[in-house]
């Protein structure tokens, strides 16, 4: 689920709970058909305008919509209280799953860390993934972790890559996927990359929606990452398409040195305040 503004992941969570939990207070005994209906549309008012506040995919607050039009239509229903028992148990149990899974993320987001997400190209063309100096190369200080946050699609990016014919750059995915999958980790998932660098891989989400280019799909998975950290995020690449992408959506932007081919590592400073995001 994204986020409408970066850093709201404490609001969404809460705002998911509360609205699970005044949902009960739409039932009252004894009360008529009537007043369920003017109460749980009250409640439908004000959790609809909270759910397109927070999130810009409107399909949770669509559903409701369309609950609520069932509600208002109550007196017509010949047992109205088992339809309005059923709605209040789907609905309170898919609210409570919604912020469970934003829950979730906010355990991610907690972790201290810069949050550095390397393009294809950088594990590819980069050189080796335990030798390069991270903190120097997106300008953070040595004693702060970089994480590295690799998304699912640049794994099998370099899975697709390792059956090329070009026999270099087949070499090169095999190295980089060799050293992924080498590197120790914990259950959480974090794996040593070195001194104050861990590297995690971005699973996609059951709901994701993958963007129809790769190279935007893996630009807006670090602009999500900007999103429900509210912190600022790299994006290290080989390749200057990419990161001009990535620095529309003011992601800190590196370019990372091809071993032997001396330019320099870094295009100018890309702005910090994002100009939008895509479609999870």
């Amino acid at each position: 689920m994204r986020l409408r503004e970066p850093g709201s992941l404490d609001q969404a969570v809460l705002t998911l709970r509360r609205l699970a939990m005044t949902l009960d207070n739409t039932v009252v005994p004894g009360a008529a058909v009537i007043q369920t209906i003017v109460a749980w549309v009250s409640w439908w008012n004000d959790a609809d305008g909270q759910l397109r506040h927070l999130f810009p995919d409107y399909e949770l607050a669509d559903d409701l919509y369309r609950a609520q039009l069932q509600i208002q239509r109550l007196n017509e229903v010949a047992r109205p209280w088992d339809l309005i028992t059923h709605l209040n148990r789907v609905w309170k149990g898919r609210l409570e799953e919604e912020a469970a899974a934003l829950e979730r993320l906010r355990l991610f987001a907690s972790q201290p860390g810069f949050i550095i997400v390397p393009d294809t190209s950088a594990l590819v063309e980069g050189g080796a993934l335990v030798d390069i100096n991270w903190h120097e190369l997106v300008g953070i200080a040595v004693d702060e972790t970089a994480r590295l946050v690799v998304p699912i699609l640049v794994v099998e990016e370099l899975d697709e890559l390792k059956r090329q014919r070009d026999v270099a750059r087949m070499s090169r995915a095999r190295q980089a996927l060799r050293s992924l999958w080498e590197l120790p980790g914990d259950r959480a998932g974090v794996m040593q990359v070195g001194p104050r660098v861990t590297l995690e891989v971005l699973l996609d989400d059951p709901w994701h929606t993958r963007m129809p280019v790769a190279d935007v799909e893996i630009v807006d998975r670090a602009s999500y990452l900007h999103e429900i950290t509210g912190r600022d995020v790299g994006f290290v690449a080989a390749d200057l398409a990419i990161l001009f992408r990535a620095r529309e959506l003011g992601l800190r932007t590196c370019l990372i040195e091809r071993p032997g081919d001396g330019r320099a590592s870094n295009p100018p400073p890309a702005p910090v305040t994002p100009a939008g995001s895509g479609s999870p």
